[in-house]
């Protein structure tokens, strides 16, 4: 692929978005300029403030023709980033709230009442932003649901929307998809 990409990995904390971004790392999207933390986001880019999130992604669009990022909490202010961005395919990934809440009370022992409010006011935005973007930009939504259902359909749709030659076999993505546990990529 020569035409600038970003990859814009999107959904709530606690919502499938490892999965997403450890898939286009391993098929070769630099997603990460950091040490890979287990949940497969780039430290510099995981941040709530705007103006350090725009100076990583100028960063990025010199660095690379073809990267992408997640860091759940850019939902608050993708809209500012927009600008920024080049030529963005959003993957977006929605779970079941009450799901994400008992994740969240697992790994961070946040209340349950409080995760799903959390997770609530997280979809809202991410609906919004969908809504209010879809016409312009590419969009790929799943639900962490039908990931789990057949990842066999996931991953053939996956692959036709992100459209990124890769040397990765598909039985090696395939069996990197097993939603559940946080397994880091080091590419």
């Amino acid at each position: 692929m020569s035409e600038k990409t970003t990859y814009v990995v999107l959904g709530c904390f606690r919502g499938g978005t490892s999965l997403l971004t450890g898939l286009l790392k391993l098929m070769g999207v630099p997603m990460s300029q950091t040490p890979v933390i287990y949940n497969n986001e780039d430290l510099e880019m995981q941040t709530n403030d705007v103006n350090i999130a725009i100076q990583g992604l100028l960063k990025r669009n010199n660095k690379y023709d073809v990267w992408g990022w997640k860091y759940p909490g850019s939902i608050f202010y993708m809209e500012q980033l927009l600008p920024y961005l080049q030529n963005p395919k959003f993957l977006q990934i929605y779970r079941d709230p009450y799901s994400i809440a008992l994740t969240e009370k697992r790994e961070v022992k946040r209340d349950i009442n409080n995760g799903i409010q959390f997770a609530m006011l997280q979809l809202i935005h991410h609906a919004n932003f969908f809504l209010q973007y879809n016409n312009r930009f590419p969009f790929f939504l799943v639900s962490y649901e039908k990931i789990l259902r057949d990842k066999e359909i996931f991953l053939k749709d996956f692959l036709e929307f992100v459209n990124f030659t890769s040397e990765v076999s598909y039985e090696k993505l395939l069996e990197y998809i097993h939603p559940g546990t946080y397994e880091a990529v080091n590419k």
